[in-house]
């Protein structure tokens, strides 16, 4: 596997010739942009052209710390020798083993107290009563990234990792070719991804109050023109605010402005 940024346009023909090799020897490229878009076919020599065609990963300096978390995690996924051993477990000393018996003895003490007590609260509690108390929810509607991404006709996007392209595994969005004054965009094929267009920016509250009318919207396709606001709930369950920047019909191209939120 080769793992390349985003400057294989430079005249040096050292790095051109290493990506041209790997792409003639089946060799799996990966794409790494650094705060720009993937150049087309056309734009690139015609040794690495078929780099165009590559999925991509993205790392932007307003999300680097967890763009570089989930390029490693797509590295160990694709290559699992890449993730370190885990670190062996010291024996432990003699004269320690019968205090950790007795932590061990006094941990599952406080564990069926503390269950006991949660049983006879949830016994004791109204009925109907919600999770105002729970950490989890506290947590919905918190801003998880905050990406733009460019879309050419036929490219999917996966919201939640910010990638576009054609082979896209997760698809939240699909940018199709539309003979339009406005982009359409419609939701993946697989999961529980909905869309739904609305007048004004997306906040999370309008996106759950709007995405909760259209539970049957499996199929839908919407045409927001520049300036429009859309709302998706993601294939993973999360909410999006999405602003469509810029759209052109020469090439046929949308730029998204995307929110993300934690349902």
């Amino acid at each position: 596997m080769t793992l390349v940024s985003a400057g294989w346009t430079d005249r040096r023909t050292g790095s051109r010739r290493e990506i041209a090799e790997a792409l003639r020897g089946k060799v799996r490229v990966i794409p790494l942009l650094l705060n720009t878009d993937l150049p087309r076919a056309a734009d690139l020599p015609a040794e690495i052209a078929p780099l165009a065609a590559c999925q991509y990963l993205r790392i932007h300096h307003r999300n680097s710390r967890y763009d570089i978390r989930r390029l490693v995690d797509e590295l160990t996924d694709l290559l699992p020798g890449l993730a370190p051993p885990p670190a062996p477990t010291p024996p432990t000393p003699r004269w320690r083993r019968p205090r950790a018996v007795l932590i061990g003895s006094l941990a599952v003490l406080l564990a069926l107290g503390a269950g006991y007590l949660a049983v006879a609260k949830l016994r004791h509690s109204p009925a109907g009563a919600g999770s105002a108390g729970d950490p989890a929810a506290a947590r919905s509607g918190n801003v998880l990234r905050q990406d733009e991404l460019t879309l050419r006709a036929e490219d999917n996007a996966d919201l939640e990792q910010g990638m576009t392209g054609t082979g896209v595994r997760v698809t939240d969005l699909y940018f199709p070719t539309w003979p339009g004054p406005a982009a359409a965009l419609a939701i993946g094929p697989q999961g529980s991804a909905a869309i739904a267009a609305i007048p004004g920016p997306a906040r999370f509250t309008d996106c759950a109050q709007a995405l909760r009318a259209r539970q049957d919207a499996y199929e839908d396709l919407q045409q927001v023109g520049t300036g429009g606001w859309l709302c998706v709930r993601t294939n993973r369950g999360n909410l999006a605010g999405v602003r469509v920047v810029r759209f052109s019909t020469a090439p046929q191209e949308v730029v998204l402005a995307v929110t993300l939120w934690r349902r």
